[in-house]
């Protein structure tokens, strides 16, 4: 019974890291893109192009925030989040 619980306390460690490591991945990879998106915003001269681009901008870092949240009330309240949202 103890080796089971080991077991399964090992594996929620390993799933949390996993978590962490694709919250981690996904942040510099949205990092990125804002960085290119703020790149073209700034060199784009229709400026209906570059509202779109903004908007575009905005909805991502929303995301990044939303995700940030999430992954912090999974920490506090471990399946207190419904990932598909």
């Amino acid at each position: 019974m103890v080796e089971q619980k080991n077991w399964y306390k090992e594996q929620l460690a390993a799933m949390k890291q996993s978590l962490h490591d694709m919250m981690e991945a996904t942040t510099q990879a949205r990092m990125e893109f804002d960085t290119r998106l703020e790149y073209c915003m700034a060199n784009e001269r229709d400026s209906d192009a570059a509202l779109l681009l903004y908007e575009i901008r905005r909805c991502n870092l929303l995301f990044l925030e939303n995700m940030r949240l999430k992954a912090i009330i999974e920490e506090l309240i471990p399946g207190a989040v419904n990932w598909k949202t």
